[in-house]
């Protein structure tokens, strides 16, 4: 049995103790394999929210305000008071996810701004569950959405998105953001909430398995065997 978790050098079949036998001459550079062994690095990024090429969590944020806006003003977001829906783009980023829906499936919804908008527009957020081939095409209202948003490009030279929703009573609202909020580190409650968001559409394992799992990242760094977590991640 491969024991790397526990000694990935010298264990049985370790790095060490499978490539380099006794009869052997030590390869050139040998110690390098140890340097900085034992340090701790740390580095931080930018955190996506949800599914999706990255340029796609602008159009999902201004879906996700406008939400909440028409919510306030109209008690819920009624696909049928929606006439028209509109997203725009600088020219800079314009291209990268100016697709069509013609395929409604999963791959599709993952690179499209129209899609992008209209689930988070009806939706609040665009959850894992959303964005799969069954979900879609059991939603013809977000398909007919999808299917007659436009996609246009404005004066705007920063990475932002900006989405305008028509009501059928002559009304109009918009929401305008950039990307890049995702250099914005997250705290724990997004953290916990991406997790079960895609935990949840997975749906092969018991809620239980979940929590266990995130009482093992909490202490990840006093384990004394990694399989304590590594073996939950498996059916």
């Amino acid at each position: 049995m491969w024991d790397g978790m526990e000694d990935p050098f010298f264990g049985n079949l370790g790095l060490i103790t499978n490539q380099i036998k006794p009869t052997r001459e030590l390869p050139a550079l040998y110690e390098k394999a140890f340097e900085g062994l034992g340090e701790v690095y740390f580095t931080e990024c930018s955190f996506k929210r949800g599914p999706g090429g990255i340029p796609t969590t602008a159009a999902s944020e201004c879906g996700t305000l406008l939400n909440e806006k028409l919510t306030d003003i109209y008690g819920k977001v009624d696909p049928d008071a929606i006439s028209r829906v509109r997203v725009l783009s600088s020219i800079k980023r314009k291209y990268y996810y100016d697709l069509e829906f013609p395929r409604k499936n999963h791959s599709n919804a993952l690179f499209s701004y129209r899609f992008a908008a209209v689930c988070s527009l009806l939706h609040h957020r665009r959850k894992v569950a959303d964005i799969q081939t069954k979900a879609i095409r059991n939603d013809p209202r977000l398909i007919e959405l999808v299917d007659n948003a436009t996609m246009e490009s404005y004066d705007n030279e920063t990475e932002a998105i900006k989405l305008i929703v028509e009501m059928k009573d002559g009304t109009s609202y918009e929401q305008e953001c950039d990307y890049l909020f995702m250099d914005e580190m997250p705290g724990k409650e997004l953290l916990l909430e991406k997790f079960w968001d895609q935990f949840d559409a997975f749906g092969k394992l018991p809620r239980s398995v979940g929590e266990k799992i995130l009482e093992c990242t909490d202490k990840i760094e006093t384990l004394s065997d990694m399989r304590e977590l590594t073996g939950l991640l498996v059916l």
